[in-house]
């Protein structure tokens, strides 16, 4: 699908070292391996197991039948009934942590991680000792975004059980959200010593070795984690990163392809893919995977946006107008889409429109304090003018 037609090209790291602008703003060695980070798509917090029978737990004759309600009501599906069965038993009997652990686990099933948060730190001060409920609101409290938090959480997991790999990946994916790269890398081959074939901690070492610009390290982690794990499209986009690193344009180029062909159908995919093909200047096959990936994720601003720039420089300005407009839709305050649609507006002669739409990117970029860009956006308004 993709071929390599420039034989003189520039290597991936001289390339990497050019000015900042629109092209080459991509192209930051750290910027290449941020977009194939494991938090989101290579390691994916795995969730806590369904808690056991609860029936025997409870002394009580009115408890029992609400908690074998609820779990009938699990089986079936029905987590609202389901909650409402432990809810009432918890009412019941206040100090039993397993029936709080149910809550804590039926509200996470439910996305409500506030609530499971507090439901899994009720039933912690019941029982402190319990690695599951550690883990469980560790998976909520990451769900939240409380990654300092969740960290710790994960880190009291493993501290009561060290055989737990998908709490060292927790571990792992929470310390490298918060920019702590080492110790990621640490705590993934934690779980790698644990779990040899799991392909999804080989793929985060791989990507945290990416961050670290450890790339010889990285290919050879990666392409372990692709023998493992061949289908998986977001291996290749990172092996395709690591060889891209390694000047091995070609390479690089065949795992882009192999992704899309794995996964034709994921937006994220394609919209990374598209944006590292646009990084080596291969600009048609960019265009043709940003057109598809806008369509996958209408909601994504930064999506329209790439779109509707690469559109605009190809003197494509009646369709960069309506991705930017796009953009818009999904950010109002994004100054830049504001800027390149005044001067898409621009390019089709439509000079009050431009300038008013000028206009308003000045003043959000003002309010944003992004100064370059308000150089940028003066130099267009006092062409206008």
């Amino acid at each position: 699908m993709f071929t390599h037609r420039h034989p003189g090209h520039r290597s991936p790291l001289r390339f990497l070292a050019q000015p900042r602008d629109w092209l080459t703003s991509l192209l930051s060695i750290a910027a290449i391996a941020s977009l194939a980070t494991p938090p989101v798509t290579a390691a994916s917090l795995v969730s806590p197991n369904r808690p056991q029978s609860l029936v025997q737990a409870s002394d009580g004759q009115d408890v029992n039948e609400l908690l074998l309600a609820g779990q009938e009501f699990v089986s079936s599906g029905n987590l609202s009934a389901a909650l409402r069965a432990y809810r009432q038993a918890a009412e019941l009997e206040s100090d039993n942590a397993r029936i709080f652990s149910a809550i804590g686990y039926l509200e996470a099933r439910q996305n409500n991680y506030d609530a499971a948060i507090t439901a899994y730190r009720r039933a912690l001060e019941l029982e402190p000792n319990v690695s599951e409920f550690h883990y469980a609101l560790a998976y909520s409290l990451a769900n939240a975004g409380e990654y300092e938090a969740a960290e710790a959480e994960y880190q009291a997991t493993v501290d009561l059980n060290d055989r737990n790999t998908n709490a060292f990946l927790g571990l792992g994916v929470m310390r490298y959200r918060q920019e702590n790269y080492e110790g990621a890398l640490a705590a993934y081959r934690e779980a790698a010593a644990l779990n040899p074939d799991n392909w999804q901690v080989q793929e985060s070492i791989g990507s945290t070795l990416l961050q670290l610009e450890r790339y010889d390290e990285a290919l050879e982690v990666l392409e372990a984690a692709a023998e493992l794990a061949p289908d998986e499209g977001r291996i290749q986009v990172n092996l395709g990163v690591a060889r891209l690193n390694q000047e091995d344009v070609e390479g690089a180029l065949t795992a882009f392809n192999r992704a899309v062909e794995l996964n034709p159908r994921d937006g994220s995919l394609l919209f990374e893919v598209g944006r590292l093909l646009l990084s080596q200047g291969e600009r048609e096959q960019a265009l043709d995977l940003l057109r598809q990936a806008s369509r996958f994720l209408g909601d994504r601003a930064d999506v329209h946006l790439t779109l509707g720039e690469l559109l605009l420089d190809n003197n494509d300005s009646l369709n960069a107008i309506l991705s930017l407009r796009q953009a818009i839709t999904a950010d109002p305050e994004q100054p830049r889409a504001h800027y390149l649609l005044g001067r898409a507006l621009q390019q089709r002669g439509r000079t009050a429109e431009a300038i008013a739409t000028l206009e308003t990117a000045l003043e959000l970029a003002t309010e944003q304090e992004a100064e370059a860009l308000i150089e940028e956006i003066q130099t267009r308004l006092d062409e206008l003018d």
